[in-house]
């Protein structure tokens, strides 16, 4: 027999995990809403915080596609990850099947850019989520993810 069809909750809560997930390496919820409303424009509806944080927490069973590629886009994962929870996390993966998600020099990597941005903020409590997000790229970019 087939699996069950995964249903529109199971999806929703799903998305709230892998979200979650990168989350962890990101930041906080409130930078990620102030990313996507910088990415989308604050005119664009779905962009409230509310709206942001009902999907991280997988509230919304249908998500509109554009906030959910925002999303995607400022955590660095491919948007079909997010939206229809399908292939790798990254492009990355999808150009080298088989390839482990992450090293362990790359966790521990992730880590030390949570740890930094953490110091930073303290450091510097009016730095814009800009400042913040142009950290996440960097990081990005030098483990061959997207930024």
């Amino acid at each position: 027999m087939g699996q069950k069809p995964i249903t529109i909750r199971e999806r929703a809560e799903e998305r709230s995990r892998r979200i979650k997930s990168e989350l962890e390496h990101f930041g906080t919820l409130r930078e990620l809403h102030q990313e996507v409303r910088e990415r989308l424009g604050s005119h664009i509806r779905g962009t409230s915080y509310g709206a942001v944080r009902a999907i991280v927490e997988g509230e919304v069973d249908h998500p509109r596609p554009n906030v959910t590629q925002a999303i995607a886009e400022v955590l660095g994962v491919r948007s079909q990850y997010l939206l229809d929870l399908t292939g790798p996390r990254t492009s990355y993966e999808e150009a080298t099947p088989g390839a482990p998600t992450l090293t362990t020099s790359e966790l521990q990597f992730g880590q030390a850019m949570a740890d930094v941005r953490a110091i930073l903020r303290d450091a510097f409590p009016t730095a814009d989520a800009a400042a913040f997000s142009q950290l996440w790229r960097l990081w990005s970019a030098t483990t061959n993810r997207e930024a």
